[in-house]
């Protein structure tokens, strides 16, 4: 499986929160798009923390 890209599971996050915010979201769809969304938050978080790291190291190696 290839891993999605950042861009392609923001927009995913983005249109589980618009289908949330429909009043007509059956409970059990509502649950599972939470948690698809939950998941793909962390998922971002992670992403979005090793590239602040790499930019760090790549500026704290510029100012040497």
């Amino acid at each position: 499986m290839t891993e999605e890209r950042f861009e392609t599971r923001l927009a995913r996050v983005r249109a589980i929160v618009e289908r949330l915010e429909a009043a007509d979201v059956p409970l059990e769809e509502g649950i599972r798009l939470f948690q698809e969304g939950m998941d793909l938050c962390r998922q971002l978080s992670q992403e979005l923390e090793q590239a602040r790291l790499v930019i760090e190291e790549a500026t704290r190696q510029e100012g040497q």
